[in-house]
């Protein structure tokens, strides 16, 4: 009875046997079984090389020249975030380094080829790089070019921000609605180590964390499209936390869209919506405002501002 081989298993067999192969080992023993989870090839290939990675979690995948490539989310298999992970120590891609020295509580080495990780196993860490942890300084805030005349709306948007409300900004297109949210991140408290963590760990799920910094060091703005899922919804909502969601015309969000933001926890909420270019149209009018007020009513308390129009030149 043979044993059905999934496409993910598949993959790794030829990524592994094309980078043994390349270092000259023509015909590996192969485990027959492997590990759940992603980045698994270094691991892999070094148990087919019988070098035993006792006491080391081995994360990376392979190029077909044998060298070791980065992989999603390493904040999630250390033991500083999951308390159940085996290992306090690791052998992590280079480009994963930053990341791996605030995933894992020992040591981290970063590694650029197998012949690096070998030596780690061996006990010869002369080629691998020991990384240490790099503090969490928070970017600084930007230089505020705010236009004159949207100084009152954002001082007013700051303020109920600070009071916990969900905030909507209304105004005209172009009137300057995504320039005042996306302000707001820095009204939000400074970034505190438990949190960039957090945020870095839903980043780089999803391959969004910056690895020359290995940490978040700014809260996340997100802002969706109407147009997403529901389940895309979920995963924007996900990324925002400590930080702010943003929906934009929010008109054209449906009400199930709407229930993920306002239940979503650990964000705060930006709507923004334009008027109705054809005012002149009292049913129509009537249509639109009911439908944005049902909208809004789907939040706690709501504080609308207005933004006056863009100057004509």
């Amino acid at each position: 009875m043979h044993t059905q081989i999934s496409n993910r298993d598949r993959e790794v067999i030829s990524r592994v046997r094309a980078s043994l192969n390349h270092y000259g080992v023509l015909d590996p023993k192969l485990p027959s079984t492997f590990p759940q989870g992603s980045g698994i090839d270094l691991a892999v290939a070094l148990q087919a090389l019988q070098r035993p990675s006792d006491g080391f979690a081995v994360i990376g995948d392979l190029g077909f020249n044998g060298d070791v490539l980065p992989v999603r989310g390493i904040l999630s298999q250390g033991d500083v975030l999951n308390p159940r992970a085996e290992y306090r120590h690791a052998i992590v891609p280079w480009d994963n380094r930053l990341e791996a020295a605030h995933a894992f509580s020992g040591d981290v080495y970063a590694v650029k080829t197998i012949q690096e990780a070998i030596d780690v196993v061996r006990g010869n860490n002369a080629l691998a790089y020991l990384q240490k942890r790099v503090p969490c300084t928070p970017d600084p805030m930007p230089v505020d070019l705010l236009p004159e005349q949207l100084g009152e709306p954002m001082r007013r948007a700051a303020s109920a921000l600070k009071q916990g409300k969900v905030i909507h900004l209304q105004g005209r297109p172009g009137c300057g609605k995504t320039m005042v949210a996306r302000r707001l991140v820095w009204q939000l408290p400074t970034l505190s180590y438990p949190e960039a963590l957090l945020i870095s760990q839903s980043a780089s799920e999803r391959g969004l964390l910056d690895p020359n910094k290995g940490l978040a060091t700014q809260r996340p703005f997100r802002a969706p499209h109407h147009t997403a899922s529901i389940r895309g919804l979920e995963g924007e909502a996900k990324l925002a936390r400590h930080g702010i969601l943003f929906l934009d015309d929010l008109q054209e969000f449906s009400p199930a869209q709407v229930r993920v933001a306002s239940g979503a926890p650990q964000i705060r909420v930006v709507l923004a919506s334009s008027p109705l270019l054809d005012p002149y149209n009292d049913a129509a009018l009537q249509r639109y405002n009911k439908r944005l007020q049902q909208l809004l009513d789907l939040f706690g308390e709501v504080e609308t501002i207005e933004l006056p129009p863009k100057p004509s030149r």
